[in-house]
C-alpha cells in the first residue's frame, strides 16, 4: 500500500507540474512520508498509534487544499502505517485524501 501511494504521488505530481518540478514535489512528499512511516510511527508508543493514525488521516484530508505539495500523500502513508490495517477509519481518511489530491492534480 505504501509503495502504491508513492507511485500515485509521482504520477499525480507529474500531471500537476510541467517538467522536473513534478519530480521534486513527488520526492518531497515521498521523503516526508518515509520520515513519518519509518521514524515517527516506530518511535511512538503502541497505545498512541490510534491517536497518531487519526491525526495523520485528518491532516491528509486537510492538506488536500495544498494538493500540489504532495503532503496529502505523505500523511496518508503515515495514517496507513499507524493504523496498521487498510480498513481502519484513519487509513480510509488517508485513502480519501489521496483520491481527492490525485483528482485535483489531474484537473490542475
Amino acid at each position: 500500500m505504501l509503495v502504491a501511494i508513492a507511485v500515485l504521488a509521482v504520477v499525480a505530481e507529474l500531471l500537476a507540474y510541467d517538467g522536473p518540478a513534478g519530480l521534486g514535489a513527488a520526492a518531497f512528499g515521498i521523503a516526508v512520508g518515509a520520515l513519518l512511516v519509518h521514524v515517527v510511527v516506530p518511535r511512538t508508543d503502541r497505545a498512541a498509534h490510534g491517536l497518531l493514525a487519526w491525526s495523520f488521516g485528518l491532516t491528509a484530508l486537510f492538506t488536500t487544499v495544498a494538493f500540489w505539495s504532495a503532503l496529502p500523500f505523505a500523511f496518508a502513508a503515515g495514517a496507513y502505517a499507524a493504523a496498521g490495517r487498510a480498513t481502519a477509519p484513519p487509513a480510509v481518511l488517508g485513502a480519501i485524501a489521496t483520491v481527492i489530491a490525485s483528482v485535483f492534480c489531474i484537473l490542475a
